[in-house]
């Protein structure tokens, strides 16, 4: 890492690693570098404050209402509404994560196909299904999008 503090052009890092290896990354670096969370919405409020500005939310993807409303808590600095969205979205979209999953959401929402070439699997019929029900029990619908 200090070597790649030496390149001007370096300026941020996604975290996706413990609190063990990320919170000294803000003691040496946070100064120099825009540090924002590649996970979920958890690990951004986790990280706010070591001075973290910026997260990636899979559901800017598919469901953009989810990510702003996040960052409209964030804005009002209401931890408890922002959490409340980290556990009802988050969580149980992550406990379902991999790749077949996201894929299978992406062509429920509309925005690409579920195909994938082996050795990746593609969701069956019988887990689209799934996969619709999963959304409208978080009532979050392709024609909301």
């Amino acid at each position: 890492m200090k070597r790649l503090m030496t390149i001007d052009s370096v300026v941020a890092q996604k975290e996706e690693a413990t609190t063990d290896s990320t919170v000294p990354l803000y003691r040496q670096f946070g100064g120099r570098l825009n540090i924002f969370a590649g996970g979920t919405k958890a690990r951004f409020l986790a990280y706010r404050p070591y001075g973290m500005q910026a997260y990636y939310s899979a559901f800017s993807t598919f469901a953009p209402k989810i990510a702003l409303h996040f960052w409209d808590a964030v804005q009002k600095n209401d931890q408890k509404e922002a959490a409340d969205i980290v556990l009802k979205y988050d969580v149980p979209f992550f406990e379902r994560w991999s790749n077949s999953f996201w894929r299978a959401t992406l062509e429920y929402f509309r925005i690409a196909k579920r195909y994938v070439r082996p050795p990746d699997r593609s969701f069956s019929d019988k887990e689209m299904e799934e996969v619709k029900s999963f959304y409208q029990g978080l009532s979050l619908h392709p024609s909301d999008s």
